[in-house]
């Protein structure tokens, strides 16, 4: 195709199609030639260009324009009455989570719980690419229902998009147990490790052996916890 759109947020892309004897380059292009990260690409209309060497020899070349997608903002979550939470900015589409697990039906701006738990939100924009946003814990306080902001913005995951092999960082946080899992998009529990922070204030992880795609990895203190994008390519 002459024009290909991806989100700036998706995994990297193998665009060979089979072939091992074409190379590519321009804006994004890794792995040899062979892969094409939107992520390093950057936003906007990129133009790759492709050589094709066949049995005989003979060769062949040609472009293509790959339209990068920006991604929405990272929603935070404020709240906007008793037992309501809303977003502080407005999206195209909305999907709310209690405990990592999809909430069928909270699909708007604003959502009324009624349960404890920990309260997250991925938004989309109008090209349809999405981002997981920062989380509420919703829990027991004073002997009723009440919400306090959990705050792990502190928290990084690098590199991201990675290889399978990457560093949480919890920014001077010492002597925690960290409980570590990856899933899947369908809510399959793919990795799952407890871990003490090393000098660092770090978790390396070694995921090298899963297939390229996107994930979620969430992390627990035990009292509160996180989910993130994960992208492996």
């Amino acid at each position: 195709p002459d024009l290909l759109e991806i989100c700036a947020n998706a995994p990297a892309v193998d665009i060979t199609e089979g072939q091992a004897t074409i190379n590519w380059s321009g804006p994004g292009i890794i792995n040899s030639g062979t892969t094409f990260d939107p992520a390093r690409a950057g936003t906007g209309r990129k133009t790759l260009t492709y050589t094709f060497v066949d049995d005989y020899g003979c060769s062949v070349s040609g472009s293509i324009i790959v339209t990068v997608l920006p991604v929405p903002s990272t929603p935070q979550i404020v709240q906007v009455a008793s037992n309501t939470l809303s977003t502080t900015q407005t999206y195209s589409t909305y999907q709310w989570y209690r405990d990592g697990v999809a909430i069928p039906g909270a699909v708007n701006q604003n959502y009324s719980y009624t349960q404890s738990g920990h309260y997250q939100v991925i938004v989309g924009n109008i090209s349809g690419c999405e981002v997981f946003g920062a989380g509420y814990a919703i829990g027991p306080i004073h002997g009723g229902i009440g919400v306090e902001e959990f705050n792990w913005s502190d928290m990084q995951v690098y590199p991201n998009p990675n290889d399978g092999l990457f560093t949480i960082d919890f920014a001077g946080l010492t002597k925690e147990n960290m409980k570590v899992q990856v899933l899947s998009t369908d809510g399959k529990l793919v990795y799952e490790s407890q871990q003490k922070l090393n000098a660092e204030s770090q978790i390396r992880i070694d995921l090298r052996g899963l297939p390229a795609a996107v994930y979620y990895l969430r992390v627990s203190n035990g009292a509160t916890r996180e989910t993130r994008k994960l992208i492996i390519y």
